[in-house]
C-alpha cells in the first residue's frame, strides 16, 4: 500500500523543508501546545475542546531505494490524504513540534534504517484513511517493504 501511495503520487524529489512548506500550504497551521492534545482556551471557550496529537510515521531500510525520499513522499501523500477528508479548503492543522522540527528524520543502527515521524492535531481530518502511517502508543513504527 505504502509504495504504491509513495512513488505514484509525485516525481519531483523534496527536501524536508519542502515537504513542511507543502503541508503548510495545504493546511492554516498553527503551533500546538506541549502534552497529549491541544486544547482550545481563552475568553470565548474557557474549557474548550481538546484534540489529542496523532503520531504519524513510518520507517524504512536501507534495502529500500532512496529511502529517505520514499518515506518523505509517504508523509507529503498522507498529508494530502488527511486533506481531502476535511471540509474546509484549509483546515487548521495544529503541530506537537517546534517550527525547526516539525517533521523528523533520523537514521537509525548505522544507517540501517531511516524514520520519518511527526506529531499533529487535524480536527476536522479522518484519520482512518493514513492508518497504516499512524503510530499506536506502546507500538513501534510500521516499516515500510
Amino acid at each position: 500500500m505504502t509504495d504504491k501511495i509513495a512513488r505514484r503520487v509525485d516525481t519531483r524529489t523534496y527536501s524536508l523543508a519542502d515537504v513542511v512548506n507543502e503541508v503548510e500550504q495545504l493546511f492554516d497551521c498553527q503551533d500546538g501546545e506541549y502534552g497529549p492534545s491541544h486544547r482550545l482556551f481563552g475568553d470565548t471557550v474557557p474549557n474548550g475542546p481538546a484534540y489529542p496529537y496523532i503520531a504519524l510515521g513510518l520507517i524504512a531500510t536501507n534495502s529500500t531505494p532512496d529511502a529517505q525520499e520514499y518515506l518523505r513522499l509517504a508523509m507529503l501523500a498522507s498529508f494530502r490524504m488527511l486533506h481531502k477528508t476535511c471540509k474546509s479548503t484549509r483546515p487548521v492543522l495544529y503541530w506537537r513540534f517546534a517550527k525547526e522540527v516539525r517533521i523528523q528524520e533520523e537514521t537509525e543502527k548505522g544507517g540501517q534504517k531511516y524514520k520519518i515521524r511527526t506529531r499533529i492535531a487535524i480536527p476536522e481530518a479522518d484519520y482512518y484513511v493514513v492508518g497504516w502511517a499512524v503510530k499506536l502508543e506502546a507500538e513501534p513504527y510500521k516499516v515500510v517493504p
